[in-house]
């Protein structure tokens, strides 16, 4: 059951496709090892060995050779997040030694920086830093962009990170840009998806605890939009329960509440949208919209509705957070709200933690190095603080985190998030995920649509896995 904005999306994918330009990857340059002096026989019969120097790495260059590099950084980040950048990036080209100097250009988004990466690749003018989720990195290593393995750089005595800081940082973030027993990026931004919760409108419907399962869940949009449609005002009827976003974060925490797991074991192995869990979480989704429980708001944030109490529930990031508290202090509510986890049939949380990573691009030595550096130097507590204090995001370790408690103290929803990091699963990091994430947007779409019947919804799941399997493997 193709449809017209399945098919309109998989002709964009096509034409963009074709736009690639590979290029070549730069051999990855041999390292001398060192090799013991045999010591099995009485030193009076053996002459006195002679011990090799320990093998320099092709990376490591003077310090005479990094004075005047110039290292291209191109990030996502817009707003307070991108003025946070500016200010790093200011006090790195005033404050190293080395006489590196660091020219940052923010893309405006995730998808625009990922626009510019073919044409830089066609034409040579990669950057030698970029931010980006391991998505994007993969799909550009697949379309010849060299990366560089950051494992050299980080273990190295002199310039890795130290072990106590790595041991700080937790598994489910750390994790994330290791593939093939390389790394290619290191943590720079994480986030979750939320749901905000508005407890006194809640507790006034009769319920004291946010739910747990997916039928608390619903039980309690619907009486929220019941609650509205029978007021004295006709302005907010079909409003009050669940904000719908097709979002593929969202889409993709409610499948692995309902214990989907449709990513493949590997790059070669199709998704498998079509299982039975998968069915039973869109079956509920499209439930509350049939049923007049969610509502699909024209603005894309519900910040206002949210706190106008036009929505009980509505799913969202953890950067939205801080905006979410400025909108609730501006319609002066006195409502208590919170962030909670997605619940699930089993009444254990769910949250999916993703975001990018800093990467570097192969260039000459010196380059790479001093790209390094960089990398390493905003990867400090003091800087993850600042960059996540700017963008709401999660700190990336526990001395970040402890830098950061007066913002804890001032936001105690996202205070609360911070123990969700001890359970939450990785997103997605395959190269076809950058695809096939906009496929499973556009399914979610169509699984609402008044035209689908529930008993549709398996050949939906069906014709997702076919798409995927055609455009983003």
């Amino acid at each position: 059951m193709k449809t017209k904005s399945l098919l309109a999306f998989v002709l964009g994918l096509i034409l963009l496709t074709g736009c690639l330009t590979p290029v070549g990857s730069q051999p990855t340059p041999a390292v001398t090892s060192t090799q013991s002096p045999d010591l099995t026989r009485p030193p009076a019969k053996t002459p006195t060995p002679k011990v090799s120097p320990t093998a320099t790495p092709a990376w490591l260059v003077p310090d005479s050779k990094l004075n005047g590099v110039t290292v291209t950084f191109w990030h996502p980040w817009t707003g307070d997040t991108a003025v946070a950048v500016d200010k790093l990036v200011a006090e790195f080209n005033r404050t190293n030694e080395k006489g590196i100097t660091v020219q940052s250009l923010a893309l405006g988004s995730a998808g625009l920086l990922s626009e510019q990466i073919p044409t830089a690749l066609s034409t040579g003018m990669l950057p030698d830093v970029v931010v980006a989720p391991m998505e994007d990195l993969l799909t550009w290593r697949s379309q010849g962009a060299a990366l560089v393995d950051l494992n050299p750089y980080l273990n190295d005595a002199e310039w890795g990170l130290s072990s106590e800081l790595v041991a700080e940082i937790p598994p489910t973030i750390w994790a994330q840009e290791a593939v093939d027993g390389q790394r290619l990026g290191l943590p720079a931004q994480r986030t979750t998806q939320v749901l905000f919760y508005n407890q006194t409108w809640a507790r006034e419907l009769g319920f004291n605890a946010p739910p747990t399962t997916p039928a608390a869940f619903k039980e309690q949009v619907c009486a929220a939009a019941i609650a509205l449609n029978n007021d004295r005002w006709a302005d907010n009827n079909g409003m009050g329960g669940w904000v719908w976003d097709a979002d593929a974060e969202t889409i993709w925490t409610w499948l692995v509440a309902f214990g989907a797991n449709p990513l493949p074991a590997s790059a070669d192995q199709p998704y498998r949208f079509d299982v039975p869990e998968s069915v039973s979480a869109f079956t509920f989704l499209k439930s509350m919209i049939d049923e007049g429980c969610a509502w699909k708001s024209r603005y894309p944030l519900p910040y206002e509705q949210f706190a106008g109490r036009q929505a009980l529930i509505y799913a969202g990031s953890l950067t939205d957070i801080a905006a979410q508290q400025r909108v609730q202090e501006l319609k002066k509510s006195t409502d208590t709200w919170l962030v909670i986890p997605f619940p699930s049939p089993s009444g254990q949380p769910v949250a999916v933690v993703s975001g990018p990573a800093y990467a570097i691009f192969q260039t000459a030595p010196a380059e790479q190095l001093a790209a390094w550096i960089f990398v390493r130097w905003l990867t400090e507590p003091s800087r993850q603080a600042a960059l996540a204090q700017a963008s709401g995001a999660y700190p990336l370790s526990s001395t970040a985190s402890q830098l950061m408690s007066a913002y804890a103290d001032d936001l105690p929803q996202w205070e609360t998030t911070q123990d969700w990091l001890n359970w939450a699963q990785p997103a997605p990091g395959l190269a076809s995920w950058s695809t096939a994430r906009h496929i499973l947007e556009d399914a979610a779409w169509q699984v609402i649509q008044p035209t689908i019947t529930p008993d549709q919804i398996p050949a939906v799941m069906q014709e997702l896995d076919v798409m995927i399997s055609q455009y983003a493997q």
